[in-house]
């Protein structure tokens, strides 16, 4: 059999099934253009088996064969989907009959989206969310049907590398976003909102940002990419409270507790596995704390371990947009650490003196030796030996660097197939392999 098909026997029942489907005339309709289409799938057999289990979900089967009949262009879609990916096709095939408007809808390829056109979609599916179960599944949902569209613009070459990742990375802040405004809503109504004492004295709400490091930090989200967080709040305070109808507040807490709850729901929302699956597989391990530690820190304890130069210097909290209230329009609750950096950046820290001495004496904190450390190995590319030399122990030295290795694999490229004139791996390198 033509067509790329390596199992013909295979191919042979899923025909007779979809013809069973479709039936005789639909069959006859909707064969030249699948076979068409087969010949021209990344894999002809899982394409075909896909489109067997497309067409037998379907309810509204005389709606699909007049869609074939006068948009072709639909079918070649389904087929290179159900060719390309094993996950967008389970997704189309729980859908099958909701996915036949969108497909046939010439707007749903035809430019990238926005930031501002994500929001009020996303928005428009959860209003009608009543508890976190609904919300979670709605979310994810709209997750499917963004990566769907993603997922089918790139592969049909209407979207080069760059509309790709940065339309990764608009879906990406746009449910962060609609994530913390559920988390915040929830737990405001419970807590009141969170207070710290302004400059006059008054009590004003604290602030809460998301920022996004690694992939997402520099707007360069792949669709296998997890999101690299860090949650900051801008100072301690209390809570002001709930007061039902008695009239008496209660659930008083300290900030504290009230961001490590927001963080920690706003991690679930998004990286927790349900039956529908995740958004976004959450990484929380580049905050100062590491794995240990509560999810939140405050803008003090960031610069300290960003930015050891600059500790002392005055936190701005103009930075941290206040948490907005329930309906509110959206806010700044998600940042960016760079517009192409992998990474916090040490290239304005200040040379390390020529008195720092051996050890973590004189130095503060491990966590500040280290961030010296790393200035010389990798900003002033000094060798190993170089760097005892300079004041630094050795065993510290070869551990700083063992951990760079064993940890190189999330600054390396999975393996991606050439899909245009530039080659992932070999256009896109880094000045540094540490080993791996």
């Amino acid at each position: 059999m033509q067509c790329g098909i390596q199992d013909a026997a295979q191919a042979l029942k899923n025909l007779e099934l979809m013809r069973a489907e479709l039936g005789a005339e639909g069959y006859a309709v909707i064969l030249p253009g699948l076979l068409a289409a087969l010949a021209l799938a990344a894999d002809s057999d899982m394409a075909l088996n896909n489109c067997e289990r497309y067409v037998s979900a379907l309810g509204d089967v005389p709606s699909f064969r007049s869609i074939c009949r006068t948009r072709p262009d639909v079918l070649d879609s389904l087929v290179t989907i159900f060719g390309a990916s094993r996950f967008l096709s389970t997704f189309l095939v729980t859908i099958a009959d909701e996915s036949l408007p969108f497909l046939s809808d010439p707007g749903f390829l035809a430019k990238q989206s926005d930031r501002q056109r994500l929001s009020e979609r996303l928005a428009s599916l959860t209003r009608g969310g009543t508890d976190d179960k609904s919300f979670y599944r709605m979310l994810r949902l709209f997750r499917k049907q963004e990566m769907l569209r993603i997922g089918l613009r790139d592969l049909l070459g209407k979207a080069d590398f760059r509309e790709t990742v940065e339309d990764l990375s608009d879906l990406a802040e746009v449910c962060l976003q609609k994530a913390y405004e559920w988390a915040d809503a929830g737990l405001r109504s419970r807590y009141g909102k969170p207070l710290i004492e302004g400059p006059d004295g008054t009590r004003i709400p604290a602030g809460f940002a998301v920022i996004a490091m690694g992939k997402l930090g520099g707007r360069e989200l792949n669709c296998s990419s997890d999101v690299d967080l860090m949650y900051v709040y801008s100072a301690d305070g209390e809570t002001e409270g709930a007061s039902p109808t008695s009239g008496q507040t209660v659930n008083k807490i300290t900030n504290h507790q009230y961001f490590i709850k927001l963080s920690e729901k706003l991690s679930a929302a998004i990286g927790e596995k349900t039956e529908d699956g995740f958004v976004f597989r959450v990484d929380l391990r580049l905050r100062p704390e590491g794995r240990g530690g509560p999810p939140p820190s405050v803008p003090g304890g960031v610069r300290r371990f960003h930015h050891p130069a600059a500790a002392a210097a005055p936190v701005s909290y103009a930075a941290f947009a206040p948490a907005p209230a329930a309906g509110a329009g959206p806010s700044s609750a998600t940042s960016r650490a760079g517009s192409s950096a992998r990474g916090a950046s040490r290239a304005s820290m200040a040379p390390v003196p020529a008195s720092a001495s051996k050890g973590a004496g004189g130095l503060g904190s491990p966590q500040e030796e280290a961030d010296r450390l790393l200035y010389l190995l990798v900003d002033q590319r000094y060798s190993p030996e170089d760097c005892v030399d300079a004041g630094f122990a050795e065993q510290f030295v070869r551990l700083v660097i063992e951990r760079m290795r064993r940890n190189h694999f999330k600054r390396v490229l999975p393996p991606i197939a050439k899909v245009s004139n530039r080659t992932i791996g070999y256009d896109f390198l880094y000045l540094r392999d540490w080993g791996t």
